[in-house]
């Protein structure tokens, strides 16, 4: 019978710090400025840099590749369900942050959307078209941040599977 395996945090880590590194990626001055969807207090401006952020990913992991830091395939399958775990972690509290902050916005400012319906629909849905942190745009950075990492774990397994 197969087990769950044990929580490694050494995997968690590792996960925290590619997080940390997109937040920071996004708020580098670095890519044409575009606004985001206008909300009640006017449109929000992020930088169109994913690319940028996914070519630094890819560099830092083959830097890390080079200088023996690299992740072996026996260690890539023994941290994907523990990688998943805090992933659904994050996300279930980076979506009550967001809920707790938008019942904090006033009702003009809130998605116009959402304003009229039930609590779950309105929570799924964001009651705030552009929630953020001071310039950190969450949504954006939410997408960008699960395009970047499907991706990167896409081309390391499948460079273990060319491998082999």
């Amino acid at each position: 019978m197969a087990q769950w395996p044990k929580w490694d945090w050494q995997a968690c880590g590792l996960l925290a710090g590619f997080w940390l590194l997109q937040v920071l990626i996004s708020l580098l001055p670095i890519g044409p400025v575009e606004n985001a969807l206008p909300g009640a207090t006017g449109p929000r401006q992020y930088r169109r840099n994913g690319l940028l952020a996914a070519l630094v990913t890819l560099a830092t992991i083959l830097g890390l590749r080079r200088y023996g830091y690299a992740i072996n395939k026996s260690q890539l399958w023994a941290y994907l369900p523990v990688w998943g775990a805090c992933s659904l972690g994050a996300a279930v509290l980076l979506a009550c942050f967001c809920a707790w902050k938008a019942s904090r916005v006033p009702i003009s400012q809130q998605n116009a959307a959402t304003v009229a319906t039930g609590r779950f629909y309105s929570f799924m849905m964001g009651r705030q078209v552009n929630p953020a942190i001071g310039k950190v745009h969450l949504k954006m950075l939410a997408i960008k941040v699960c395009q970047i990492s499907q991706s990167v774990l896409f081309s390391c397994l499948t460079n273990f599977v060319c491998a082999d």
